[in-house]
């Protein structure tokens, strides 16, 4: 009888998260329709790729790809994937740390000038771009690690004592962003 009690919870838990997956599969599908028009079709072609990459296989991805790698720093168009696997990372990552002190290079000593182009570059080719931002401390003027207040999310939020610093730091980081564009005037 013990047995028997046991199975049809089991039995019973695995309908309840079949449904459960269901419901949330349906939901989803409907958030999708309800957002379309405001895509643009950059954004659908992106979402087909990302829906279509589990069935053909996965993407790879390298940070900082084009900027510097093993022996050498700062060769336009050079990649360690590209000269090992003859092509590039499907995914490319950058850091834009330090843009939010207005400076020319990032937090790896490297010119927004450059990432720009690297980015611009790798969207022509059809790759896919991720960004990290270590923003230094903007309570403590720290570092991106300076962890020795625990009231910095406070101090950004609106009413906090840094909050229009931050504001700033974002207006920088949405300057850069808006300035990538392809010469074909397609925003990246």
């Amino acid at each position: 009888m013990h047995n028997r009690t046991i199975f049809t919870c089991l039995l019973l838990s695995i309908l309840l998260f079949t449904c459960i997956s269901c419901v949330e599969r349906k939901s989803s599908d409907k958030d999708e329709e309800i957002n379309r028009p405001q895509r643009t079709k950059e954004t659908e072609k992106l979402l087909h790729n990302l829906k279509a990459t589990p069935v053909k296989g996965f993407m790879f991805g390298h940070q900082d790809d084009p900027l510097y790698g093993v022996t050498w720093e700062g060769d336009s168009g050079r990649s360690d994937v590209q000269s090992v696997t003859g092509d590039y990372p499907a995914v490319m990552g950058f850091d834009i740390g330090k843009i939010e002190l207005d400076s020319e290079k990032n937090i790896d000593n490297v010119a927004f000038a450059i990432i720009r182009e690297e980015m611009i570059r790798h969207y022509k080719r059809g790759g896919m771009i991720t960004v990290s931002w270590h923003a230094d401390n903007p309570l403590t003027g720290g570092h991106s690690w300076d962890v020795s207040r625990d009231d910095v999310v406070a101090a950004i939020l609106p009413g906090g004592e840094k909050h229009d610093l931050f504001i700033d730091w974002l207006d920088r980081a949405a300057a850069f962003f808006n300035s990538l564009i392809t010469e074909e005037g397609t925003k990246v």
